[in-house]
């Protein structure tokens, strides 16, 4: 398989997006996603999810910035081509993603003391928006790795999230309860 014929292959995964379960069931009925807001630092803005792995999804209703008291998880699955997928695993994404930070630290447009990844990477979507209507970017891939000394194996304790831009892509699947 040459570069092209993968840019317009498909990945697909399941992916949970924690929340509460009123939440959950109006995102059922409407259809309707909540962007995270802009000053997430992590994948920028846009609605996220836990690739494959349904405990980091219901660990993040129950700890996460917004925990709730009746967690569940939506069980959806994401298919998007790839290149609309900013994914941040594959190498070319990330040297994209490092040497724009770096332009935009040298160029002054963001002071280095202020950048964050989410700046970044909300920027390089408004490019591609801009420059390649036939191209957008659709959603951003990346693993999160933390570090925790009371982890009993030498494995780290990662995630891999989805930061899903645009909603369509998203199919719910269920509603499940943590």
């Amino acid at each position: 398989m040459d570069e092209n014929d993968f840019l317009e292959s498909t990945y697909s995964c399941f992916a949970w997006h924690g929340t509460s379960e009123i939440n959950a069931n109006n995102i059922k009925q409407s259809g309707e996603w909540k962007e995270s807001s802009p000053e997430t630092k992590w994948l920028g803005k846009g609605v996220y999810f836990m690739e494959n792995n349904k405990f980091w999804a219901c660990s993040w209703a129950k700890n996460g910035k917004h925990k709730t008291d009746n967690p569940v998880v939506l069980k959806t699955f994401i298919e998007i081509k790839r290149k609309s997928f900013f994914d941040m695993t594959n190498d070319k994404w990330y040297k994209l993603f490092l040497s724009t930070r770096n332009n935009l630290i040298k160029r002054n447009i963001i002071k280095k003391d202020e950048i964050n990844d989410g700046h970044v990477i909300d920027y390089i979507c408004k490019i591609f928006d801009k420059s390649s209507s036939k191209y957008p970017i659709k959603a951003v891939k990346n693993i999160r790795c933390y570090k925790n000394n009371n982890f009993p194996s030498n494995f780290s304790n990662s995630q891999i999230q989805i930061c899903v831009k645009d909603t369509n892509i998203i199919k719910i699947i269920k509603i499940e309860k943590c």
